[in-house]
């Protein structure tokens, strides 16, 4: 520009590009003269180091709770319930097969302490037990725990005249589960009988 006339004045130009993710490039042009910027964009990397040490954290957490929650499932590490009405029935391993004796028992539970009442005896003649046991009286009790087997025992007891005979069950018996099934073993019991199978089912 000529004399006179207002000196020429610079105009700075800000121009922003395009650029590959994480990359700012910045343009200034300055009387004629330019620069170029590259800038990597540090907050990028924080936000994506935040990001995964939280997914980590989730992740975690996650694993945490699903062990709780499996541990407190309904039925997991808990005394099974044995209030209630049951038929024991004791069939003869030994010797010819016999018809079997089954005994209704009213079971009350305090903890892991089982006292029952025996309410009602089949006992045919051709069972292996003592012919007895149909007008004895009983003393039941037992124990109950939260073992993944073999978590019930049981002590029946029957007694006629100056006869006792005690008859020690073992059997497994889930949470809340109807149905127990083991082995029992006599004392006192007459030859032939000294054991067998033991079921026992709720039955009220």
């Amino acid at each position: 520009m000529g004399e006179g006339t207002f000196p020429k004045r610079s105009v700075g130009r800000f121009i922003q590009a395009r650029a590959r993710p994480g990359l700012l490039v910045t343009k200034l042009h300055h009387d004629d003269s330019a620069s170029v910027a590259f800038q990597s964009g540090p907050w990028r990397r924080s936000a994506m180091k935040a990001l995964i040490g939280l997914l980590s954290i989730l992740a975690v957490l996650s694993i945490a709770g699903c062990g709780n929650y499996s541990s407190s499932m309904p039925g997991a590490n808990q005394t099974p319930v044995v209030t209630g009405t049951w038929n024991a029935v004791f069939a003869s391993s030994t010797g010819t097969p016999a018809q079997s004796t089954t005994l209704t028992i009213s079971f009350s539970q305090n903890g892991n302490s089982l006292i029952g009442t025996v309410t009602a005896v089949n006992n045919p003649s051709s069972s292996c037990f003592p012919a007895a046991v149909s007008g004895a009286s009983f003393n039941v009790t037992g124990q109950v725990s939260s073992a993944a087997a073999s978590n019930l025992n049981l002590s029946i007891g029957f007694s006629s005249g100056s006869s006792t005979v005690t008859a020690m069950e073992t059997a497994s018996l889930g949470y809340l589960g109807s149905m127990a099934a083991g082995s029992f073993t006599f004392s006192g019991a007459p030859s032939g009988c000294s054991g067998g199978t033991f079921t026992m089912t709720k039955i009220g």
